[in-house]
């Protein structure tokens, strides 16, 4: 049988007006569903080698500084699930992908989803060598590999040295082609090799933390409204201690109850800037059920209007306060400080008292405007 010959392609023939638009078409038609953007667009190179081993195929790509972008768009245009071992070869990238950001240096690897959005961005030229998957094959060695999605592997670890070494001797001692049957032994090598190095199994303690991060976040968003939700609850839905899952949130520089309050409020805020909503039932549908918390903790984030005076018409409709003082609050109060009256007012004639000391008789006082 002939010899599996390494595929080639590159941007020399391409016209120069027009090298990144036909680089965008080259990596989607021969890699995958990417959209690329650089500051070199009338110098763009770039080149790309494919070898395909059998049911993975190994990828390289080398161009000058540029950002490669998987969005949700090509996600839904992708027919099949596939896993990407994304080594990096020459140069530096920083790597966003299933909710985290990092750097990357030469022989960092991360593992991106064709099923989830991802970002490379380059900064100066670059050569990133590429291991594809299928997903089915990699969950049947790993079952638990998509938690590994998105974790920065860096050099210098005996399990990311050895897949990098493995990946890139593959790809220097094939550019002149593979025998076939050598070829089907490097990809059940490589499929075992990249199960190894990704699986749960050899993932860090930052790695638990990332996944108990993003299973309480994603009990957040669905049960927003539930005001029964609480720490306990959602480690519960994580599958850590409630002590590990704080722990987890203070990588991000917050609480799991901090995070949970500031997603109430975005909710509230939105449901009463859009003016079809009450406070007390935008309160409810955002998970309160104390109007007074409610408040305590939404005056210090209040947009400006129409959720500001939506806010103070609700604080103050009930009360006896003179009409000037409800008006004031409702063109922007920052804070309103109840306290105790000095004397009180008989009550035939309480206006005209408060009309001519309102300091002294009302129980209300503006601190001060925003």
């Amino acid at each position: 049988m002939s010899p599996i010959a390494m595929e080639h392609f590159h941007t020399a023939g391409a016209d120069s007006r027009d090298r990144l638009g036909y680089w965008n078409d080259l990596c989607t038609s021969k890699i995958t569903r990417v959209r690329i953007d650089s500051a070199h667009r009338e110098h763009f190179t770039g080149e790309i080698r494919r070898l395909p081993l059998g049911v993975s195929t190994l990828y390289s790509a080398a161009s000058v500084a540029a950002a490669v972008r998987h969005e949700r768009e090509d996600i839904r245009r992708y027919s099949t699930r596939v896993f990407k071992v994304m080594l990096l070869d020459e140069g530096r990238a920083l790597a966003r992908a299933n909710g985290s950001e990092f750097p990357m240096q030469a022989g960092d690897f991360t593992l991106v989803d064709s099923a989830r959005p991802w970002t490379l961005a380059f900064d100066a030229p670059v050569r990133v060598i590429m291991l594809q998957l299928p997903a089915e094959r990699l969950l049947d060695r790993a079952p638990q590999v998509e938690d590994a999605v998105g974790i920065h592997h860096r050099s210098g670890s005996a399990r990311t040295d050895t897949l990098a070494s493995f990946i890139r001797s593959v790809h220097e001692s094939s550019r002149g082609g593979v025998d076939p049957a050598w070829a089907q032994a490097l990809d059940r090598t490589a499929l075992d090799l990249a199960a190894a190095a990704v699986a749960p199994a050899g993932l860090d303690e930052r790695a638990a933390q990332g996944r108990a991060y993003r299973l309480a976040c994603q009990c957040i968003r669905e049960r927003l409204a539930d005001p029964e939700l609480d720490l306990k609850a959602l480690s519960d839905r994580a599958g850590v201690t409630p002590r590990a899952l704080q722990l987890a949130f203070a990588r991000t520089g917050t609480t799991p109850m901090a995070y949970l309050l500031a997603r109430r409020l975005e909710r509230a805020a939105a449901l009463l800037e859009d003016g079809r909503c009450a406070v007390t039932q935008a309160a409810l549908s955002a998970g309160f059920t104390d109007l007074s918390h409610f408040g305590r903790a939404f005056r210090p984030r209040l947009p400006r209007r129409p959720a500001r005076r939506a806010l103070a018409r609700h604080h103050f409709a009930s009360s006896r306060i003179p009409f000037v003082l409800r008006r004031a609050a409702g063109r922007g109060l920052s804070y309103v400080a109840r306290m105790p009256p000095a004397r009180a007012a008989p009550r035939n004639g309480r206006r005209q008292a408060w009309r001519r000391d309102p300091q002294r008789y009302s129980s209300w006082a503006v601190a001060r405007r925003a």
